[in-house]
């Protein structure tokens, strides 16, 4: 009785953790994270402006973002798990900070002085004023759904091919108007 028991209570578990495995191998990830909308996504072939991707930090923050516990671990170089951001910028596209916020192509994104500290009030140093162009192979990302997301306004733009893949969102919850943007 006691082993029917035990492995009664251990079935909902091994379940999860099945459905968990089919849908990663299916494609769709859950997004724990509060730089956007908690929930499922799926992952997609684009990764065009406005769209999501999912990527690898950049190996010069992956011991803050290990440090202070930013991210679980995960199938990244650095052991972390993947960031999940829109991207806001691409090759070509000017992003200009300055005391007024962000602006990307002379279109104002962020109004005010980007946040120098995270949620739990530790200091964060975002990237310099300044315009800065694009580069080709780079992407500007930016999550408007969470302020103080950790995103290219502290560890500027991302390499492309960083990008594991697009992501689009399938059920999420507290979906927020324009968290991702599309400015073309």
């Amino acid at each position: 009785m006691k082993r029917k028991t035990i492995g009664l209570a251990l079935l909902p578990g091994a379940m999860f953790i099945s459905l968990m495995a089919v849908g990663a191998a299916l494609g769709y990830r859950v997004n724990i994270t509060q730089s956007l909308p908690l929930g499922l996504w799926k992952v997609t072939d684009q990764a065009a402006q406005g769209a999501y991707v999912e990527f690898c930090a950049p190996a010069q923050f992956a011991e803050l973002v290990r440090e202070r516990g930013y991210l679980p671990h995960g199938s990244c170089p650095q052991g972390l798990a993947p960031m999940l951001k829109p991207v806001a910028a691409r090759a070509g596209d000017t992003v200009t900070i300055d005391a007024k916020g962000m602006a990307i192509n002379g279109l104002q994104v962020i109004d005010g002085p980007l946040p120098t500290t995270d949620s739990k009030g530790r200091p964060l140093q975002p990237v310099a004023p300044g315009t800065y162009r694009i580069e080709p192979g780079a992407l500007w990302v930016l999550s408007t759904y969470n302020p103080r997301s950790l995103d290219s306004r502290y560890i500027g733009p991302i390499q492309a091919d960083t990008v594991i893949a697009g992501m689009t969102p399938v059920f999420v919850f507290n979906q927020k108007e324009n968290y991702a943007l599309d400015r073309r």
